[in-house]
């Protein structure tokens, strides 16, 4: 059981992370608005737009991986345990995957159909959108530990890697667009990043 002073620092914690990348997140879009030009901010916008949607393939299992490991934790049932986390992995696993290949899979067609995109972008944003797939299955992964760390109370490593991992996105956003990479610059570095906070949150 979390002591509460214990409780209130992982809280005061968190709500840190989120303040500071909120904050970021202002300082640094007018630099990659001015940067990259509407049309492409706006297509930098909608790869985020369609990667909250596809999110909703999660169907809720973070919330249960929380409340069930959690309660399996508390009453020492380690057979329980590995359940939930075997069942969510997989959930999450599938989710991503599937999300994933769909955003993969429909770049085209949101380039060019979907979205009304001039055409001399539509190249970069069929990229784009490919690229969003991948960002998005190895944020399935980060959701999966996430939850986990949640469920077992190991919320000071879970802040540190939100508060690293949220920053270093941020931060080879602006460093892509400065070094003249572009809107697929942006986005190509991403993948990486979710994935290596996958790792280290795993």
């Amino acid at each position: 059981m979390i002591a509460p002073r214990r409780l209130v620092q992982q809280a005061v914690g968190s709500a840190g992370v989120n303040v500071w990348l909120a904050l970021l997140g202002l300082l640094t879009t007018p630099y990659l608005l001015l940067h990259l030009g509407r049309a492409a901010y706006g297509v930098f916008a909608m790869v985020s737009l369609v990667s909250a949607h596809l999110s909703n393939l999660e169907l809720g299992f973070g919330h249960a991986t929380i409340r069930y490991l959690a309660k399996a934790r508390a009453v020492a049932d380690r057979e329980g345990e590995r359940a939930v986390l075997n069942t969510s992995f997989v959930v999450f696993l599938a989710g991503g995957a599937t999300g994933g290949a769909i955003f993969f899979l429909a770049a085209r067609y949101l380039a060019t159909r979907f979205f009304q995109i001039p055409p001399e972008l539509q190249p970069a944003a069929i990229t784009s959108f490919k690229l969003g797939g991948a960002i998005l299955a190895a944020s399935f992964l980060t959701s999966f530990f996430g939850a986990a760390l949640q469920a077992l109370g190991r919320f000071g490593w879970l802040n540190g890697s939100r508060f690293l991992f949220g920053s270093t996105a941020a931060l080879a956003a602006v460093g892509a667009v400065a070094a003249g990479f572009g809107l697929q610059g942006v986005l190509g570095v991403q993948p990486f990043i979710a994935l290596a906070a996958a790792l280290a949150l795993g």
